[in-house]
């Protein structure tokens, strides 16, 4: 039997840019480069959401993993605490750890992380549920 993932509600959210199933393997491959370029260009957004499977394999848990990633949760980081603009981060089957073990590191790259579906009201979408 699978149990109800916990809800996380926000509202507003005027605007936002939604990323999901990347499965990055190599720090070095070009989708890697693309995603971190895309981060950087963001403009006029409220939100951030990475809904599962960013990586191909990551324990959040393990530093080896986040100095392998470090640029992906600097960007995040600077997204975050510069640019004001919040990062959710919900894990995926290839991505996890996020919520109960995850280095401080990790953590302080997101407004929030872990195992759970987003619910978030848009002035003009309605009620929209990010989930992996």
């Amino acid at each position: 039997m699978k149990k109800d993932l916990k809800k996380i509600s926000i509202k507003p959210v005027n605007s936002f840019a939604v990323f999901s199933d990347i499965h990055l393997r190599d720090n070095q491959d070009s989708n890697y480069q693309i995603l971190l370029k895309k981060l950087k260009e963001l403009k006029d957004i409220d939100s951030v959401f990475f809904i599962g499977d960013i990586f191909d394999f990551i324990y959040s848990g393990n530093s080896f993993f986040y100095d392998h990633w470090k640029t992906f949760f600097d960007v995040c980081r600077d997204l975050k605490k510069n640019r004001n603009i919040h990062v959710y981060f919900i894990e995926g089957n290839h991505d996890f750890g996020f919520e109960h073990m995850p280095l401080d590191s990790v953590k302080d790259s997101f407004t929030l992380c872990g195992d759970f579906q987003i619910l978030i009201e848009h002035p003009k979408l309605g009620q929209v549920c990010l989930r992996h």
